[in-house]
């Protein structure tokens, strides 16, 4: 009786930290893009505490190769700022967040953090549906909220696990953004979580549920790209099922959403109608390959570091492309995974990556599902930048061994 309060217990515990990760990542409107830089400096003092809580409650055993793996990680990064002459403090988050995911990873199996990430997802996406269905109805009612300007001075209406775009005539602009700076980054989460959903090893309650609440949130971002990975998604489910309840059940409810969604205009041309225009966001993602590998062929093995990313995407942009980057784009890089290896050069990325697709490998069984699930998440997260989220790295340290609740001897974690 006494094992299973403490499965219980651990189990709890590491859901409220993933959701805390999720919830001060600097991902979010609050705790990233906000204009009251007191948040910034909130966000550093609560990543601190959980790091603190992580360290003293560390189990003893300790996986030697994990910590090779993270001293390589610190060396190379700091051996890229040194290189570069940049001491930019992005070196110093950076460090700090391998630091969290290595004492992550340590405390907690893998499947706590899978159910804790899919739960808080599943949370998150409930409440911003409910505000986004209010914002359409009853839009006036957010006026009681308090606003927060972001730093693109956007006004939104602080719901505390919601926001809403603000407008002075109630008529918002309909997108979820949930509790993040960008409905698309929102969306490439929700993809993640829909991955992990649908073709992990790990027993799911309630997973119909969660799979329409996670395509409900998704579709309702209205981003080009999470749509696009969506069919991808389910193609691949299709492709890993046999005909069954569920397969039947999950492609009809998104081939009726889907095809609603075709049928509505004003909708259709807000997601699709970028492709078909000479759009600079969608010209924005499709450079961000070509410009980050262009910087990267010139600092191959070391990478150009945090410092000097910013400035030689703009030149090496304009050089390529000219005035057609240079429309409504800000030259923004939202390649999550190739501003890292331009940043970090090859060996960072190698080994940073190498993990990321070895934790996949035990998460999901399907070798092919499994290939076609890291495709999927490599053109999700070149849509957004989240090079700065701690989850990334905490799913790279799961690398190291298998570390499903049943292989774990509970007696060494301390309540």
């Amino acid at each position: 009786m006494k094992m299973k309060l403490t499965r219980i217990s651990l189990e709890s515990k590491c859901a409220l930290l993933v959701f805390l990760l999720i919830y001060i990542s600097n991902d979010t409107l609050l705790f990233g893009t906000n204009s009251n830089e007191t948040f910034i400096t909130l966000q550093f003092i609560l990543l601190f505490m959980i790091s603190i809580y992580l360290l003293f409650k560390m189990n003893a055993s300790v996986n030697k190769n994990k910590v090779i793996f993270l001293g390589v990680l610190i060396f190379l990064t700091c051996i890229t700022g040194l290189i570069n002459k940049d001491f930019n403090n992005k070196y110093i988050y950076e460090i700090f967040l391998l630091i969290t995911a290595f004492m992550f990873t340590n405390n907690y199996p893998l499947d706590y953090f899978l159910k804790g990430f899919i739960n808080s997802m599943y949370f998150l996406s409930m409440i911003s549906l409910i505000t986004f269905i209010l914002n359409i109805i009853i839009p006036k009612i957010f006026a009681v909220f308090p606003t927060l300007i972001n730093t693109a001075n956007y006004r939104f209406y602080n719901i505390g696990l919601s926001f809403v775009l603000f407008n002075e005539n109630y008529r918002n602009y309909y997108r979820n953004y949930s509790i993040f700076r960008e409905p698309g980054l929102y969306g490439c989460i929700l993809v993640l979580a829909l991955i992990i959903i649908l073709f992990s090893r790990i027993d799911i309650k309630s997973k119909r549920k969660k799979v329409i609440i996670l395509l409900l949130a998704m579709l309702s971002t209205l981003s080009t790209a999470v749509y696009f990975c969506l069919i991808l998604v389910f193609a691949s489910y299709i492709l890993s099922k046999k005909t069954n309840v569920n397969t039947i059940f999950i492609v009809s409810i998104s081939v009726l959403l889907f095809s609603y969604i075709l049928t509505q205009d004003t909708i259709f041309n807000m997601v699709f109608g970028k492709l078909f225009s000479n759009n600079g966001s969608l010209v924005s993602r499709f450079s961000s390959f070509v410009i980050n590998f262009k910087i990267f062929l010139s600092h191959p093995l070391l990478g150009v570091g945090w410092e000097n990313i910013i400035p030689l995407y703009q030149k090496v942009g304009i050089s390529t492309y000219g005035k057609i980057l240079s429309v409504g784009t800000n030259f923004d890089n939202t390649n999550t995974f190739l501003k890292l290896l331009a940043v970090h050069g090859i060996p960072f990325f190698i080994i940073y990556f190498r993990g990321f697709v070895k934790t996949f490998k035990s998460i999901i069984s399907n070798k092919m599902i499994m290939i076609l699930s890291i495709i999927i998440l490599f053109l999700s997260f070149s849509n957004e930048d989240i090079t700065f989220n701690c989850l990334l790295y905490i799913i790279v340290f799961y690398q190291f061994g298998n570390k499903y609740r049943e292989e774990i001897n509970y007696e060494n974690y301390s309540n």
